[in-house]
């Protein structure tokens, strides 16, 4: 374990090393995340303020503010533990360079999921997340028990585990099938949906994006948590569901990238 933490200090080092070399890109691209994470707190406060409402599907705005904080913090989380290293997969076969982590000493799924964070994008949305999360924190109602802290703990224990996944299956099907490349593409593109609540969508479309393509286990369930409604059922459905993603993520891995040899 003490051997994973010092690899993974030491590639956090030389992804900030590398990325401040460039200290005008590193900058121009912090800026343009914040600006981001800021646009999306004022649509979703333009929105309420143009409509003249208090609540969206029975949450107010700082409700709606604290889960869009702990979804982007896991989907930081993920696309640096995940993302950033997943979506150069086939260009590293065709190249050679998945050969290098094959004949290192570690784990190859720890070393080519953390061989490199894409520290510019990733910090300032962090940093914007958290002061969200002290904004709301004070506004919004809601129990701090032990039980209800848990269930926080165990909806983002699942949905780190869901992106992660889903990253991963994403690119080893990408691996199988070229033509598959817009799916790695598509989980960007709809992880904004995870920060909105799930009333306000279609029941098929709620269903779907649950069970067959489970982006909406994907911090969402704050929702319910937040009305004290994420039960015991809802926790052992959405168990389910995370444990059929990573069995997928565990055969694709299994069947595909462990049978690989060489580039040769």
């Amino acid at each position: 374990m003490i051997k994973y933490l010092k690899i993974f200090d030491r590639v956090w080092r030389i992804s900030f090393i590398q990325t401040s070399m460039y200290p005008v890109n590193f900058w121009l691209s912090g800026v343009t995340s914040l600006c981001y994470s800021l646009l999306s707190v004022l649509l979703i406060w333009f929105l309420f303020a143009a409509g003249g409402i208090t609540e969206v599907a029975g949450f107010s705005v700082y409700e709606i503010y604290f889960v869009i904080a702990w979804a982007q913090i896991v989907e930081m989380m993920g696309w640096t533990l995940a993302g950033s290293g997943t979506i150069n997969l086939r260009q590293w076969i065709h190249t050679g360079y998945l050969d290098y982590f094959l004949l290192l000493p570690v784990n190859i799924v720890f070393i080519s999921a953390c061989h490199y964070f894409w520290l510019a994008q990733v910090l300032p949305l962090l940093f914007s997340s958290v002061v969200l999360l002290a904004i709301t924190l004070p506004v919004i109602a809601v129990s701090w028990s032990v039980i209800s802290i848990l269930k926080l703990l165990v909806i983002l224990v699942f949905s780190f585990l869901v992106y992660w996944c889903l990253f991963w299956i994403a690119s080893l099907l990408w691996f199988f099938w070229p033509k598959f490349n817009g799916l790695r593409n598509l989980i960007d593109y709809v992880s904004d949906i995870v920060k909105y609540p799930r009333q306000i969508y279609p029941v098929s479309v709620g269903w779907l994006l649950r069970f067959v393509f489970p982006i909406l286990v994907v911090a969402n369930p704050i929702y319910f948590w937040l009305k004290g409604e994420y039960d015991f059922k809802m926790m052992m459905i959405d168990g389910v569901v995370v444990a059929v993603v990573i069995f997928v993520y565990m055969m694709l891995w299994k069947f595909g990238l462990r049978k690989y040899n060489s580039a040769n």
